[in-house]
This record gives structure tokens, C-alpha cells and sequence, in this order.
């Protein structure tokens, strides 16, 4: 194809773009202005073939002559010589602005580093690195400083957000600024936090797109637990026994004392408030994952910790999560082997995420658990199958968990 003569409108949004991803202001930084950009001009050739061509290129950069610091060449035919337009100078950021209608950018990240020098210093290398961020947020900017002075005063400071007392900033403010973005990074909030605080200030094992509380030493809402007895005839228990479901929060059901030998971990809801009469146990609702803080429960210490899940790669990956939380437990699964896959093949369901995807590393699974998971991902029975517990016989439910109790 043809090489294309660079127009004013070419060059205008080929500039745009360079403006709008923050190239140019880095450029700046860097003292790369002034900035000689280089046009594709037409050749001797082209001139006599395209003339007319050629005549209206140059008549549309001859318009901006005087708006513009147009650098000349020329060029020689066996006819004659035309003077042509061949490089554009922008002696300064502004300059280049003012061409690309991006002022107002060029202000917002003016704006952000004025903010940033006054009031927050550590801040002004981050937004000098990343100028696409004052584009974006230039006008919480000076909101989001206001958090990271509060945080570097009061690190960590186990009060609920709603005791924030920060002007223009409340709960909706911190939710709405902290999702997850497009480019897959924390909101705004969160990265300037993960700037300027401390390492003893930021609790790595949590995002703050997913959990800003907890990432940066708020008090999170209270967890609750949801139990029951599964055995109503010890009276040592009668606090308890006429209750059908009961919920308690986290940090009050650790200090609680049940009489049982065994502790049933259910994921289904429905499963777990079905759950047959067993001897001497207490069922626990296990919602998924996170089980931070159970190595503290006063019931599981010392007891049979049998847990069923889904037989899939979110069930062993939760079983495999709670074993590592619960070091030293007794602690062993039901309904999460082979032969259950083996005997309930009909009443798989295919899973909507591709197994071989998913596969994982589980140190904490027994040989006959990584046999069923292993079965699972590599398709032995069907491809990705996955067998929900409330699709399990009643009947064989009871069985296989009566087979481990204590």
C-alpha cells in the first residue's frame, strides 16, 4: 500500500492518544520537550504523479503556520523544488495540549500534583509515574489524601468506617472508589494507600478492591455462624436443644462449650438444616470459604471434624483450606471420594468452568480425596462433572457419616 502523507487531523489524534494513555507527560518529566515530531511528507515522485494530492496536504498545514512552529524542507523534482512542511515542534507540554484539545487533562494532572505537594508529598512519584491516574481521579483527589493522612496518623485503626469523620467521605465514597477497575487494579483509595502506608499498616492477605476493611485495619461487620444439635438428648446441651437454627457471631460461638464428640461442616444450606439425627454432633453451616479464625472454636478442639462439600474443584479446594486452618484436628471428609463419584455418575451436572483450567496444588487432602479430584479433572467419568450434595440420596448421606463418627 501506499505510504499516507501524516494531515494535521493524523498527527492531531495519533497525539490524542499518546496524551490520554499519560506518554506525553512522562515525556515531559523527563525533559523531553521541546518535541519535534516527524511528518511523512510526499516524495519527488509522488509530486509529479500526485500532485493535487499533494497540493491540498500542503494547503492544510499552510492554515496552521501560525498557530503551529512548522519545521520546512525541500523537496526536488526535474521540474522544479516545493518547499514542504516536514517535522512540527511543540516547545512545551501545554503547547501540545492546546493541539490535542487536552488542556483540561494536562490541568487535572496539574491539579493532582498541587494537591499531592501540599498536603501529601510521598504521593507526587506515584502520580508523576502514572499520570493516566490523575485524569481519572482529579476530582477525589484531594478526598483520597485525606484518607491516607487519616490512615499514616491512625494505622490500623479498628473503628468502622462509618466513624470516618473526614469531610466528603463516607461509606459510599470507600465502596464506590474501591472496586476493582478495567486494568484490573484497586480503586484509587487503595492505591494510593498501598503507597504511602507502612508495610505493618497493610494486611497482605487481603485486596482492597475486595476487602478494604480488613486490608487496612478497619473493623470489619461481625461473621456470623449458624449451628445446630444433631443429638438432642444430652441435657448438658438443653441451652441449645429446642433451638432448629441458630446463629451467633463469630467471636461469641468460639467461646461457646457444646457436649458432642462430633462436629458435621455442611456447604448447602438446605443440606445442612436436613441433616439426619447423629449421635452425640453439632452441625456447622460452612458457607464457602473463609475460615479465619475457626482454629479458635472451643467445639472443634479435640473432636471428629467431618466435612462435606460439593464434589468438585471449589469442594476439595474448600476441605483443603479448612485442614490447613485446623493443624492437629481430627478432621475427615464424607462423600468426597471416588467410589461416590463411581455410584452417582447420573447425577452429575457439568460444571461451567473447564476442569483442566482449574487444576491446583492440595497438600492437604488424604490419597483417597486427590484420587476423587484427580478423577474429577481428568474427566474419568464425564467431562466436567461436578455432583451437588442435595443430589445425594438421603439414605446414603446418613450412612456415610454415622460410618465416621466417633
Amino acid at each position: 500500500m501506499p505510504r499516507e502523507f501524516t494531515y494535521p487531523q493524523d498527527l492531531k489524534l495519533a497525539e490524542q492518544k499518546r496524551f490520554d494513555s499519560g506518554q506525553r507527560i512522562k515525556e515531559d518529566l523527563e525533559g523531553q520537550f521541546p518535541l519535534t515530531l516527524k511528518l511523512h511528507i510526499p516524495t519527488s515522485g509522488e509530486l509529479k504523479v500526485k500532485f493535487n494530492h499533494c497540493r491540498d496536504w500542503a494547503q492544510a498545514w499552510d492554515e496552521l503556520k501560525d498557530k503551529l512552529n512548522l519545521e520546512y524542507t525541500t523537496i526536488s523534482t526535474t521540474l522544479h523544488s516545493q518547499t514542504l512542511p516536514c517535522a512540527v515542534t511543540f516547545k512545551t507540554i501545554e503547547e501540545l495540549a492546546a493541539f490535542t484539545g487536552r488542556t483540561p487533562l494536562l490541568n487535572h494532572f496539574k491539579d493532582c500534583c498541587k494537591i499531592c505537594e501540599s498536603r501529601l508529598p510521598q504521593l507526587l512519584p506515584f502520580i508523576k509515574s502514572h499520570p493516566k491516574f490523575a485524569f481519572d481521579y482529579h476530582d477525589i483527589m484531594d478526598r483520597a489524601v485525606s484518607v491516607c493522612l487519616y490512615l499514616l496518623k491512625h494505622p490500623r485503626p479498628n473503628i468502622y468506617l462509618r466513624e470516618l469523620d473526614l469531610p466528603g467521605v463516607d461509606t459510599k465514597f470507600l465502596e464506590r472508589h474501591n472496586n476493582k477497575n478495567e486494568r484490573g487494579f484497586s480503586g484509587p483509595v487503595g492505591q494510593l494507600l498501598d503507597c504511602v502506608l507502612p508495610a505493618d499498616a497493610i494486611d497482605e492477605n487481603f485486596w482492597a478492591h475486595d476487602n478494604f476493611v480488613r486490608r487496612y485495619g478497619f473493623k470489619p461487620k461481625p461473621e456470623f455462624i449458624r449451628f445446630h444439635l444433631l443429638d438432642k438428648s444430652n441435657k448438658e446441651n438443653e441451652r441449645w436443644n429446642d433451638l432448629i437454627d441458630v446463629q451467633v457471631d463469630k467471636d461469641s460461638f468460639a467461646r461457646l462449650a457444646f457436649a458432642v464428640d462430633n462436629v458435621v461442616i455442611c456447604e448447602n444450606e438446605v443440606s445442612y438444616l436436613a441433616l439426619p439425627p447423629l449421635r452425640s454432633s453439632l452441625a456447622i453451616f460452612g458457607k464457602g470459604y473463609g475460615f479465619s479464625g475457626w482454629e479458635s472454636f472451643n467445639c472443634l478442639k479435640g473432636r471428629r471434624i467431618i466435612y462435606w462439600g460439593d464434589l468438585d474443584v471449589d469442594g476439595f479446594s474448600i476441605l483443603n483450606q479448612l485442614r490447613a486452618q485446623l493443624p492437629g484436628e481430627d478432621l475427615v471428609s464424607a462423600l468426597m471420594d471416588e467410589e461416590t463419584i463411581k455410584d452417582f455418575t447420573e447425577l452429575a451436572v457439568k460444571d461451567r468452568c473447564n476442569y483442566l483450567s482449574q487444576e491446583r496444588e492440595f497438600h492437604y487432602l488424604s490419597p483417597a480425596e486427590l484420587q476423587a479430584y484427580q478423577a474429577l479433572i481428568t474427566d474419568k467419568y464425564g467431562t466436567n462433572l461436578r455432583i451437588e450434595q442435595e443430589r445425594l440420596p438421603y439414605s446414603r448421606i446418613k450412612q456415610e457419616i454415622e460410618k465416621r463418627l466417633r
